[in-house]
């Protein structure tokens, strides 16, 4: 079973909103004074850590590694909602529309709640590390969480395109590789920090590699 997640961006706001078990939304995040500018990379990092005494921390929301105030009151979601439709990315659940506008690169989730430091090592200034390295937790101080990895998708790394769709393998140990929806071989880009994107094949396998060049 799984709790509901989902985050609502505009250029000068957030909000989270999650759901218990009876399928009630609720409001877990805001923020309406933000700034975020087009053309610009941020990262964001969400923490949902139930055991925290007040509502407003229960969800936590990082912006390229600094806590954000959250001016919602939050809620004890005490229950499960069991999930039953598939985990979309840039994309509310559930819907025909209401796509992310923008890119999206290096996709994670843990199965335990992360702390500040350990966001600031993941931040790493803005370029992202191999998230299943314990490296790449610790540099900032923080905690080895690279065994609480669930999912892991790279966004373009190892991805390949059999003429429709895109295939995005997850990178965690749970090999839940994600499947592109209205999307061709142009829209992948690779302008994301320390991108490694920037060259695809089409309806190649590993044997058409030639290594006889001079």
């Amino acid at each position: 079973a799984d709790l509901q997640f989902t985050p609502l961006q505009t250029a000068t706001s957030l909000n989270v909103y999650m759901a218990n078990s009876d399928g009630a939304q609720k409001t877990m995040f805001t923020h309406t004074s933000l700034t975020f500018t087009a053309g610009t990379w941020y990262h964001l990092a969400f923490v949902y850590d139930e055991a925290e005494v007040s509502n407003a921390d229960k969800m936590k929301v990082y912006i390229n590694g600094v806590v954000q105030v959250n001016a919602a009151a939050g809620a004890a979601l005490t229950t499960l909602n069991a999930a039953t439709s598939d985990f979309e990315i840039g994309k509310l659940g559930g819907y025909a529309t209401n796509e992310f506008n923008g890119n999206i690169d290096e996709v994670a989730i843990w199965d335990t709640a992360l702390d500040a430091n350990t966001i600031t090592s993941i931040y790493n200034s803005g370029t992202p590390n191999d998230l299943t390295l314990a490296a790449s937790y610790t540099a900032g101080s923080g905690v080895d969480k690279s065994g609480d990895l669930q999912g892991y998708w790279k966004m373009g790394e190892e991805a390949t395109f059999d003429g429709s769709d895109w295939t995005i393998p997850d990178s965690s140990t749970n090999s839940n590789d994600g499947t592109s929806a209205n999307m061709d071989i142009a829209d992948r880009v690779g302008d994301a920090p320390n991108s490694a994107s920037n060259a695809v094949s089409l309806n190649m396998v590993e044997a058409d590699r030639e290594e006889e060049t001079p």
